[in-house]
């Protein structure tokens, strides 16, 4: 029976449970441990101010609360090492920029790439129902801060929906609970959010926003600078850069091929690379890789005709007496990329493409010619 409403105190705010487990290689909820992230919260003027708990959902996307990045200026996202505590030598910083907001619901998305390894949960396929057994991750408050970077796991059942289509549970949430996910076999059924108590402060009951929901707000906030990789074309099928594995365990499946972080694509193909949802390379949106796929060049791929070059052996006099500087072989496809653009805005235009070939020479170590110079 439920505890009459007059006897329940306003839903709490959570910012994970507080029990935890001993992580072994054939516990199935390994990949989601490894998937879940300690989100700490900084103001204009740089002090720490609280923290949350989220998770990836493909390499570079996080999912919390929307009330966990709120109020911050800034952020820092820490992974879960194997040990199940915050692995404070691995974070990325990160601003407003990189958030974006579920306008139907208290959830939230991070573009947060790391360069060390972590796990990748997936979505169920349908939300769990009243009865269905799950799990709850995330890095609750234990009393002190240091105390609290230890991975907690709960668990319970789904026993009921609110008005407002949040699930409720019995399993136990405290503060840093929120932004953690809900697993339910293996697979993220959530996001946590909040918590209720009685007028004593007793725990009665936890919620969390429905994956349905979860996965609508981040499909409708998708786009290709934020880069999410649907999960049904993700080649990861629930473990993400696992130190380890086991032959025929789809919660820790042995890593097939090396894994390749975001770093280690620039490392390999330039500042314009990054790393996919799976681990492999690719390069950002703004640019494309050249003809034998072993750099990311600026920009668009081409069929127009390239624009003559100027010769290397000497520069023009539309450059300037300082642009004696690095030279890169004649027509590569950075100089025709580069050429084919400047040449469509100032073609005719001296006094430009002076400046223009300036910058270019300084950069690169090339310029552009017009023909009518």
């Amino acid at each position: 029976m439920r505890t009459p409403l007059r006897t329940l105190m306003a839903l709490t705010v959570v910012l994970s449970s507080l029990s935890p487990l001993v992580q072994a290689q054939t516990d199935p909820l390994v990949n989601a441990k490894m998937a879940t992230v300690f989100v700490a919260k900084f103001n204009a003027e740089g002090k720490f101010v609280g923290w949350g708990s989220g998770f990836f959902v493909d390499e570079g996307i996080v999912v919390t609360n929307k009330h966990v990045v709120e109020g911050g200026k800034y952020f820092k996202v820490f992974p879960t090492e194997s040990d199940e505590t915050v692995n404070l030598d691995c974070s990325k910083e990160l601003s407003l920029s990189d958030v974006k907001i579920n306008l139907d619901d208290d959830a939230a998305y991070i573009r947060a790439f790391l360069d060390c390894p972590h796990g990748v949960v997936q979505f169920v396929d349908s939300d769990p129902r009243t009865g269905d057994a799950l799990s709850v991750l995330g890095y609750p408050s234990r009393g002190t801060l240091a105390e609290s970077f230890s991975l907690s796991l709960t668990s319970g059942t789904v026993t009921g929906t609110t008005p407002d289509g949040w699930s409720e549970t019995d399993a136990y949430l405290h503060f840093g609970n929120s932004g953690g996910p809900v697993i339910s076999n293996g697979k993220v059924a959530g996001v946590a959010v909040a918590k209720s108590v009685d007028d004593q402060g007793n725990y009665i009951r936890g919620y969390f926003v429905p994956s349905s929901v979860v996965l609508r707000g981040l499909l409708y906030a998708n786009n290709s600078t934020f880069g999410y990789t649907l999960q049904g074309q993700q080649q990861h099928s629930t473990v993400k850069a696992l130190p380890y594995g086991e032959a025929g365990n789809p919660f820790n499946p042995l890593r097939i091929t090396p894994y390749a972080t975001n770093g280690d694509c620039r490392a390999s193909l330039g500042e314009g690379a990054e790393a996919t949802g799976y681990g492999e390379c690719r390069c950002k949106g703004s640019y494309h890789k050249n003809s034998d796929s072993a750099a990311c060049l600026p920009g668009q791929e081409s069929l127009e005709t390239p624009v003559a070059l100027l010769p290397q052996s000497a520069p023009s006099s539309s450059t300037s007496s300082a642009s004696q500087g690095r030279q890169l072989p004649p027509e590569t496809p950075l100089q025709i990329r580069i050429c084919n653009r400047v040449m469509k805005l100032f073609f005719g235009n001296a006094k430009m493409l002076s400046r223009v070939n300036e910058r270019l020479q300084k950069r690169f170590g090339f310029t552009c010619r017009d023909g009518a110079l």
